[in-house]
């Protein structure tokens, strides 16, 4: 059975909430607001991404 409409709905939520999360981190940076991100930071937002998009896989293709 592929997941339900309501586990993608908590999944995708969490995706924003934590995208959302990461923006206002960047956003907040009052000091140096036009300077490059920093490649760590990127590559850590970019696995959050990919884990998160792996799970939502996994899930949805599990069978019960």
């Amino acid at each position: 059975m592929a997941m339900s409409h309501s586990k993608f709905a908590m999944q995708a939520a969490y995706l924003a909430s934590r995208s959302a999360s990461w923006a206002g981190e960047c956003a907040d940076n009052l000091g140096e607001p036009e300077q490059p991100m920093r490649d760590d930071s990127v590559e850590r937002y970019l696995i959050m991404l990919r884990e998160t998009a792996d799970r939502i896989e996994q899930m949805h293709n599990e069978k019960s």
